[in-house]
């Protein structure tokens, strides 16, 4: 049942805020954090957002897709690359 005195329209951000909402999310997070620099980049425009960059698993591509969307973002582009850690790159090609 909607109950009407509980339900609370979601905060609309402007792009601006929405991007920084996103980025200070992610960089709470050290999964997105390349040293002190962020793998990630996110950009906004009228509430749309594309995300680039890489990430190590599928967990992790996906959770920027929920961040994204639960700050409010309208639709996301999510461009981000799975890819493995410089160790497990370098056993593949030991065991060819």
């Amino acid at each position: 049942m909607f109950d009407r005195l509980s339900y609370r329209e979601p905060l609309q951000l402007d792009d601006d805020d929405l991007q920084q909402a996103i980025l200070d999310r992610l960089q709470d997070d050290p999964a997105y954090l390349n040293g002190r620099r962020l793998r990630v980049t996110v950009e906004v425009y009228d509430g749309d957002v594309s995300v680039r960059g890489s990430v190590r698993t599928a967990l992790e591509r996906r959770k920027v897709d929920i961040v994204a969307r639960a700050l409010g973002a309208t639709t996301v582009k999510n461009e981000i690359v799975v890819e493995p850690p410089a160790e497990a790159r370098q056993k593949v090609g030991r065991s060819r």
